[in-house]
């Protein structure tokens, strides 16, 4: 095997196992380029592996191409909720904190 083969199949310790960030560039490249399925489908990793910004999916002009599509809809809607769960989550805590 080349050195070039062995380097990409070797696993890097030092980077994280998912960079939601980077899926959310990817994302937005493939969406400017029409391939819709493809954009979604990295868009929707980056969510589900940890990218909480509602209104970065929202509202990034990179993603406009996206806005027409269901998957596009369910996705902000499940952001959405998980959103809303954590301000519930932080306020009962916070009441509790202050209660206490």
């Amino acid at each position: 095997m080349s050195r070039d083969k062995r380097l990409r199949r070797a696993p890097n310790k030092k980077a994280p196992q998912r960079f939601h960030h980077a899926e959310v560039d990817v994302a937005c490249a493939l969406a400017i380029l029409g391939r819709n399925e493809e954009s979604l489908d990295h868009l929707t990793s980056a969510v589900r592996s940890g990218f909480p910004s509602l209104a970065a999916v929202q509202n990034d002009p990179l993603l406009s191409s996206l806005r027409g599509e269901e998957r596009y809809r369910e996705l902000v809607s499940e952001l959405y909720a998980s959103q809303q769960h954590y301000r519930h989550l932080y306020d009962d805590l916070r009441g509790a904190i202050s209660s206490g």
